[in-house]
């Protein structure tokens, strides 16, 4: 068992809840962090499963399917950044059509007057 790991998942998992529980990290994304410390924790308690599962996947070299589950992390985390992003930018868009909508309205209200 790898305590290093262990404490550590511990730890985030202890900031994830704190910071979901304070309403700064939206439970969506907590859901995500969860996962991962989740995994983190399961294959320091069980280590010699990950040597299991590079086995059979066909990796030679087990080490290498650590590198690999991080970088698909990686690469779900940046997926769904990207994603919230253009959420934001859709939105912001809108918004600013709408206060120019707004804008215009105020000044014609104002020239009639």
């Amino acid at each position: 068992m790898s305590w290093f790991f262990l404490v550590t998942a511990l730890i985030v998992t202890a900031i994830v809840l704190t910071q979901t529980l304070s309403k700064r990290l939206p439970e969506k994304e907590s859901v995500f962090w969860m996962l991962g410390c989740l995994v983190i924790i399961l294959l320091s308690i069980f280590p010699k499963s990950m040597d299991n599962l590079a086995k059979t996947i066909g990796i030679d070299y087990p080490p290498s399917l650590y590198f690999l589950i991080a970088i698909l992390f990686l690469a779900v985390l940046i997926f769904r950044l990207y994603t919230q992003m253009d959420d934001n930018k859709r939105k912001s868009d809108a918004l600013a059509r709408r206060v120019s909508l707004l804008e215009k309205r105020i000044e014609d209200l104002e020239d009639n007057e």
